[in-house]
């Protein structure tokens, strides 16, 4: 079955805690025709069965499923285009109101989903925009490059505390996680930041690269260079420590 635009209710994307299989599987029955099997929508889907119930579920406690539970012919469902207040009752959950199974376009306050997306359901089934979805692990994938710039920063906070040249902190920091990004380990720039400390202890100030500019040339990598003397003064003063003659 070939892929296909499909409709899904404005209110159900705007659900503060809606999870992505209830997307997945409201979507599913709704181009679905008669009522699929768990097997079905989980190959449908593309996730396994023990997940296609979870999201039953949720539809079915929001209100936006009502499912009737027959003995031995499987379960009969009914999808809803706003939630609708539910009572269960024995074996059937009753809504107060209902829309008919099978194929489904939702045209009013409605949300077009179009296929080839990024999230998609599976190679036969509707896809479901990521900007539309939330993904199930976003706020898990968030958190962790939140704490990854985090340690990036508390790293080039003890470069630039080792770097010999404490200007353009705010320009670094990007140059920084570039460095980082690509290849050079913590330990390589703290170690390229001692070496060109030494190497220019005897240098004039003003003669020592700002930060971003060494990181931006790549300067960790440099060899070692032994601190070359510099030294200011009168001939006099120069002739009496080299003890030499011009």
């Amino acid at each position: 079955m070939p892929n296909r635009a499909i409709n899904l209710p404005a209110d159900l994307l705007r659900e503060d805690r809606v999870t992505v299989m209830a997307l997945r599987v409201y979507g599913c029955l709704g181009d679905a025709t008669g009522d699929p099997t768990f097997e079905e929508m989980a190959k449908l889907t593309g996730c396994y069965r023990s997940q296609v119930q979870k999201g039953i579920a949720w539809l079915e406690k929001h209100g936006w499923l009502s499912v009737t539970h027959r003995h031995c012919l499987g379960n009969q469902y009914k999808i809803h285009t706003s939630p609708h207040p539910t009572s269960t009752c024995g074996n059937t959950t009753h809504s107060s109101s209902t829309t008919s199974s099978g194929p489904t376009t939702l045209t009013r306050d409605s949300v077009a989903i179009e296929p080839g997306t990024e999230i998609a359901l599976s190679d036969h089934s509707p896809s479901l925009p990521s900007s539309s979805l939330p993904s199930p692990s976003s706020n898990g994938s968030s958190k962790k490059t939140e704490k990854n710039n985090a340690q990036l920063t508390a790293d080039f906070l003890e470069f630039y505390d080792l770097f010999p040249k404490h200007v353009s902190k705010k320009g670094a920091l990007p140059k920084y996680k570039a460095a980082r990004k690509s290849g050079a380990t913590k330990e390589d720039l703290l170690e390229g930041a001692r070496r060109y400390k030494v190497s220019v202890a005897e240098t004039e100030r003003k003669y020592i690269q700002a930060p971003d500019v060494w990181l931006n040339k790549g300067r960790w990598e440099d060899e070692s260079v032994e601190a070359v003397p510099q030294y200011s003064g009168t001939q006099e003063e120069m002739r009496a420590k080299y003890k030499t003659t011009f």
